[in-house]
This record gives C-alpha cells, structure tokens and sequence, in this order.
C-alpha cells in the first residue's frame, strides 16, 4: 500500500545475496511496475488480497513518511 500511497516516498531497497545485505538507493523508480498491464488501486489491493507480480523486485523496500 505504501508504494501507491502520497504519503509515502520509496527512498531505498535492501537485497540479499549470498548471506549479506546490500542497500540501494539506485534506479528506485524500476521497483513496482506490475507484470500485468494493471491498474494498482487500495480497493484492488484489498478486493485481491494478495501481492502483485512485479518486474523487479527487492528483498526489503524502505519508504519514507512525507509530511
């Protein structure tokens, strides 16, 4: 929900590889872009009540609270 939400800023992605974390801050804005041409809304969020296929995706994703 955060990821679609004005409220919140996707400020940094976290992946695990080989037993360690690494922090990225780079190419944000490839994360959360459906597999499917569809149209994410809160309502199909909770209609669905589950995940949606991305094209990239992160282990952890780490958004920041605007305003």
């Amino acid at each position: 929900m955060a990821s679609i939400s004005p409220d919140y800023e996707l400020i940094a992605v976290i992946n695990k590889r080989d037993k360690k974390y690494l922090l990225s801050t780079n190419d944000l804005e490839k994360y959360f872009i459906p597999k499917k041409n569809i149209r994410i809304t809160e309502e199909f969020l909770e209609k669905h009540n589950r995940g949606i296929g991305y094209t990239k995706v992160a282990s952890n994703y780490i958004f920041k609270k605007l305003n």
